[in-house]
Parts: C-alpha cells; sequence; structure tokens
C-alpha cells in the first residue's frame, strides 16, 4: 500500500450498523465506503480503490461468503483481506468464513477496541505482505542478472581458451 489513504469497505444490511462501524473506523483517519448488500459491495470493490473489506455475513440475496469467494477469484480484489462479521460465532460459521477466503471473523455486537485493533492487525499483514512481494521481484531480477552474468562470465572463459 502507498501514501494514499487506507480506504476501508464496510458491508452490512443494517443502516445503523453502517453508520456505527464508518463512525468508529472514521475516527482513526481511515476513508469510508459503505455498501448494503453484497451486490453494492462487489460493484464498489471494482469501481474504486478498497484496502480492507469489514463484512456481514447474513445478507438478502448474496451473503457474505459468496461475496468474498467471487473477490478471491478475481485478480483483481483476490489480495482483499475480508473480515467477516456476524451474530453466529459458532465454530461452524468462523470455518466456513475462513473456507470462503476471509481472514479473520468477528462477533457482533462490535467492541469498538476490537474492531480497531484487527483492522490494524489485518493491514499490517498486508503491507508486510506487499513488501515480501516487491523484495521478492526484485531477488527475481538480480538472479536474473547474475544468472546472464554467469553465461558471459562462460562464454568469455571459452574464449580465452580458444586464443
Amino acid at each position: 500500500m502507498n501514501n494514499d489513504k487506507i480506504t476501508i469497505l464496510i458491508v452490512d444490511n443494517c443502516p445503523h450498523i453502517l453508520s456505527c462501524l464508518s463512525e468508529i473506523i472514521r475516527s482513526k483517519g481511515y476513508e469510508i465506503k459503505q455498501a448494503n448488500s453484497g451486490k453494492s459491495a462487489l460493484k464498489s470493490v471494482i469501481d474504486s480503490k478498497t484496502d480492507l473489506i469489514l463484512m456481514d455475513v447474513k445478507m438478502p440475496i448474496i451473503d457474505g461468503y459468496q461475496v468474498c469467494k467471487q473477490l478471491k477469484t478475481n485478480p483483481n480484489t483476490h489480495n482483499i483481506p475480508v473480515i467477516f462479521m456476524s451474530e453466529i460465532s459458532d465454530t461452524t460459521e468462523r470455518i466456513k468464513g475462513f473456507e470462503a477466503g476471509g481472514i479473520d471473523y468477528i462477533s457482533k455486537p462490535i467492541q469498538r477496541e476490537e474492531v480497531l485493533a484487527r483492522i490494524e492487525s489485518q493491514l499490517t499483514i498486508k503491507k508486510l505482505h506487499i513488501k515480501l512481494e516487491e523484495k521478492n521481484k526484485q531477488l527475481e531480477k538480480e538472479i536474473e542478472i547474475k544468472r546472464k552474468m554467469n553465461i558471459i562470465y562462460q562464454l568469455l572463459l571459452l574464449i580465452c581458451q580458444k586464443v
């Protein structure tokens, strides 16, 4: 992630929860986008930059798990971390969320400190992942340069042996 403001998409079909979470998260300086359905969440992610998604599981028509699965199959959105939220907090539901591609699961009612801590944690992991990918690309380039230099060296050795 670069120096742009971090944008978090909050997805919930309850306007009160959208409002409360937006206020909590905005207080930490994040940009907020809201979606009240799975369909509008997918559109929002495709239309503009999203760094993290905080998404309700139970929504009409397209639930949070289905939205997450669709995001994870798209090469443009598969790296966006998704934190699920739900009143249902049994192990089966949590596992379902992880299997769908979610990276965390928060039980409702949402606690301010917990949601902020989980967001910070996931954003830190995302930043480290991006740095690791950049370093890997740099190392791959260096390896390719060394491989080419080795070929040149071998050719020079052959030339010197012929002379």
